[in-house]
């Protein structure tokens, strides 16, 4: 009788266990300082962590940020946004990195609004290793011991830091680009200061404007490594066409070239027009002027040499004569 009651008992509680829900991935959860990450991250459940929240966060979502807190380190694996709009969300990461990015090509991940702190140390405050876009956004990031933001993808990477502050690091941005093909850093409207070398780049194609970058002993800027793929040839700034030469542009035209005009084999002087030139040669009408024959027929009466008189100013046709 017992070992029926004992199993009855156990078929009960797999029969509960097996009706609790399964939280289906969000495309927006939320965090909040007094949260829990064993929560679905709803709105009026959130999670406490940026990684409790990302398991449960739909490809291309977005995870938003309640009210201030600390929502430690994050590695992030695919297309995703993190926001902190209107709060003081921080990312304390003391001895480790921040964010670590690594997503599949065709990822585009953002990061804005947020306060990333290594604590004096910290190893980087944003690595990436792979993505194909990244915006960095309102994002203040200090007290690493190594880079600020690292660009080390494996992939050809598009990576947009604006309007940032990274303070007390070595390297303000790090970009060596590894086994990508290519890679580009925009950086604007960004403040680097207080690090050992402002922006650190060993390749890809690296653009600063509008930046105050001061109080780096090291070097606001240093630059080594081969060189860049040229600007013209980047997929986001297509190539500028060639402007063709005067000549290729009458030709398209169908106006003709000054070749055209005045072929070598048609001059005034030689073949079939020398007996028309001789016989219109005494028909000027005034000392200092004479007549040029043309293709159609007809003379004119010109001042200087007829070949040139159509090109130079004060030379040109005073008179017809048919």
């Amino acid at each position: 009788m017992r070992s029926v009651i004992r199993l009855a008992l156990t078929l009960s509680a797999c029969t509960v266990l097996g009706t609790l829900p399964a939280y289906a991935q969000a495309t927006r959860t939320w965090v909040s300082g007094v949260g829990d990450d064993v929560n679905p991250c709803s709105r009026t459940a959130p999670c406490k962590t940026f990684a409790g929240a990302i398991s449960k966060t739909a490809t291309g979502g977005e995870i938003s940020v309640l009210d201030p807190g600390g929502f430690g380190a994050v590695t992030i694996t695919k297309s995703i946004t993190i926001n902190g709009d209107g709060t003081l969300a921080g990312i304390l990461a003391a001895g480790t990195n921040g964010i670590i990015i690594n997503a599949p090509a065709g990822s585009v991940v953002t990061i804005r609004n947020v306060s990333i702190n290594g604590a004096g140390t910290g190893l980087n405050g944003i690595r990436i290793l792979s993505a194909s876009q990244v915006t960095i956004d309102k994002v203040d990031i200090s007290g690493f011991t190594t880079n600020g933001v690292e660009v080390n993808s494996s992939i050809t990477t598009l990576v947009n830091i604006k309007d940032s502050h990274i303070r007390t690091v070595t390297n303000g941005v790090r970009v060596f680009p590894g086994a990508a093909p290519r890679v580009d850093v925009f950086v604007e409207h960004t403040t680097i200061k207080g690090t050992q070398n402002g922006v650190n780049t060993t390749g890809g194609f690296t653009n600063i404007a509008n930046s105050n970058l001061s109080h780096n002993p090291g070097a606001g800027v240093l630059a080594g490594g081969g060189p860049g793929p040229p600007r013209s040839r980047s997929p986001w700034s297509p190539a500028r066409p060639e402007r063709p030469r005067r000549q290729d542009r009458r030709r398209r035209s169908g106006r003709p070239t000054r070749s055209s005009r005045f072929p070598p084999s048609r001059s005034p002087t030689s073949g079939s027009w020398t007996r028309r030139w001789s016989g219109l040669a005494g028909r000027a009408s005034s000392p200092g002027r004479r007549l040029c024959a043309s293709p159609g027929g007809r003379s004119r009466a010109v001042s200087g040499y007829c070949g040139r008189s159509r090109f130079r100013p004060g030379n040109s046709a005073r008179s017809r004569h048919g």
